[in-house]
């Protein structure tokens, strides 16, 4: 690699991809190296690296490689307006994502630290206020198992404390019909269904230790094991009266 070119190989890693890849790219007409030498290696330029990245951006939004192709192929000061403006709206969207990650992580961080602290017995916190929307079931299924990893932060399952049936599903909604707030008694546990009813009759057990009101619901969060899906945390929870 000289100051003005570098070879497929050393273009492909700067890139983050693959020389296969700017191989691809320049069968479909997206990408041409800056020069071709006698031997037949190909040579590009540091100002190359600016349209591999908006190619990236793009095919990771879900264009076609033809679409692309299209995007990039004006020249002309409205056309690249646009492009600019595609991609800045591509990055806002992805930067959103990002920070639900992150908020995905920081409280799932949380909840496991606390279970390893109180392990399988019933703890009291201050939770917060959170808005959610809820989806009640007439009829509910078997079996459902609501993962904020899979399904949206924060979403759960609601159940009814007096036989453990499962009412309906949840998710974080700013103009949810549900406020979740205040006091709450909470669980960790590793079972799985059906043997998560024992931890949900502890945290009842506890509840009627504290109090003689009658909680309304239990509501449930669970993280699967990303290595297997018979296997995860959950969490219940009850709220305890002012």
């Amino acid at each position: 690699m000289n100051f003005q070119t570098m070879n497929i190989s050393a273009f492909a890693k700067l890139c983050g991809v693959t020389p296969r890849t700017l191989k691809h790219y320049e069968d479909c007409g997206l990408l041409r190296p800056a020069a071709v030498g006698e031997n037949g290696y190909r040579e590009y330029t540091l100002s190359q690296v600016d349209r591999v990245s908006a190619i990236l951006l793009l095919r990771d939004h879900g264009f076609s490689l033809a679409e692309i192709r299209e995007l990039l192929s004006h020249g002309d000061l409205p056309s690249l307006k646009r492009q600019l403006e595609l991609q800045k709206e591509i990055l806002r969207e992805k930067k959103a994502r990002l920070e639900q990650q992150e908020r995905y992580l920081e409280c799932t961080h949380e909840h496991l630290s606390k279970a390893m602290l109180y392990g399988e017995e019933p703890f009291e916190e201050e939770m917060e206020p959170r808005r959610v929307q809820t989806v009640l079931y007439d009829e509910p299924p078997e079996l459902v198992i609501v993962s904020y990893a899979c399904d949206g932060f924060q979403s759960g399952a609601l159940f009814d404390p007096r036989d453990l049936r499962l009412r309906g599903t949840y998710q974080t909604d700013a103009a949810g019909d549900l406020l979740l707030s205040g006091r709450r008694l909470c669980v960790y546990s590793r079972a799985m269904p059906p043997d998560w009813k024992t931890a949900m009759r502890s945290l009842l057990d506890a509840f009627a230790e504290r109090t003689t009101a009658k909680p309304d619901f239990v509501y449930s969060e669970t993280v699967i094991d990303e290595f297997s899906l018979g296997d995860g945390l959950m969490f219940y929870y009850l709220f305890l009266p002012e």
